[in-house]
């Protein structure tokens, strides 16, 4: 093989394998960008799902707050009865009240001594509280802290509320463990010759148009937690109502008289019966 031939060659095989490394260059460099593709793309989707969990929770935070609200709301409503009864006792003279059937009257003073107190619904508070970190990551700290406020009034409200309910019930039960120290023949009189009983019922109408402000209260911070992260009341609100809205379900609900059983008769009880002595 002569010099030339020998010079072509190895400049073939340079070709080769400058073809091969070129080759595999292009391999990684393919192999590479995919990755990062795919890795960006993971990362933007991952990322554009934690916003839309994160929204999805704000939203279930500040619709509990709404229906908080809505709450506040329904008690003060609850309260007309109580109320209208209540500023009707307390105008009638005791002499009237005295002429009035005993089961009549009764029923009035229950309608202004048995009041009912808010059963609320933590869910959303503590799915809040746990995942407070979450929050914090949004780096929007006055959304967390005023969320926070928001939870600490509605739980103060609702206390407030609570222990006025029970004062109202201590008076009553006071005058069942003592009757013979109040004057009246019957229960209903005496809790209405009671002072105590008596300031409970007329504070009723306070209370209606408190409730009715802290309800207003509520609102208001919760239109402050909802600019901080640029959903409208009008999105709340919206949610809160689909919450709310009742599905349609066949099945019948369970009675609970369904489940009691007729009383035992003593004496179908035989097994037991030998054992006992005879009298």
């Amino acid at each position: 093989m002569n010099k030339t031939d020998n010079n072509t060659s190895q400049e073939q095989k340079k070709k080769k394998r400058s073809g091969f490394w070129n080759q595999m260059g292009a391999i990684v460099m393919g192999t590479t960008i995919s990755l990062i593709v795919t890795i960006g793309a993971a990362q933007i989707l991952e990322r554009h799902q934690r916003a839309k969990d994160r929204r999805l929770t704000a939203m279930m935070v500040l619709s509990n707050i709404e229906s908080s609200a809505r709450s506040f709301e329904d008690m003060s409503n609850t309260l007309g009865h109580a109320d209208t009864v209540g500023t009707w006792l307390l105008a009638q003279p005791m002499e009237e009240l005295k002429l009035m059937p005993d089961d009549e009257l009764a029923r009035f003073v229950n309608d202004v001594t048995t009041l009912r107190v808010f059963v609320h619904d933590e869910t959303a508070e503590n799915i809040f509280s746990n995942n407070i970190d979450t929050w914090k990551n949004m780096e929007n700290f006055q959304f967390v802290d005023h969320v926070g406020q928001c939870f600490a009034v509605i739980d103060a409200a609702e206390q407030y509320y609570a222990d006025w309910v029970m004062e109202v019930d201590y008076a009553t039960k006071a005058i069942s463990a003592n009757p013979e120290q109040y004057e009246g023949r019957n229960f209903a009189l005496k809790c209405l010759n009671s002072d105590d009983v008596r300031s409970k019922i007329a504070r009723i109408h306070k209370f209606r148009g408190w409730l009715r402000y802290v309800a207003e209260v509520v609102r208001y911070n919760n239109r402050m937690n909802m600019s901080y992260i640029g959903i409208t009341e009008e999105e709340v609100k919206a949610f809160t109502d689909e919450l709310k809205k009742e599905v349609e379900f066949e099945e019948k609900k369970p009675n609970a008289y369904d489940f009691y059983f007729p009383e035992i008769n003593p004496d179908s009880i035989t097994t037991i019966q030998k054992l006992a002595p005879n009298f």
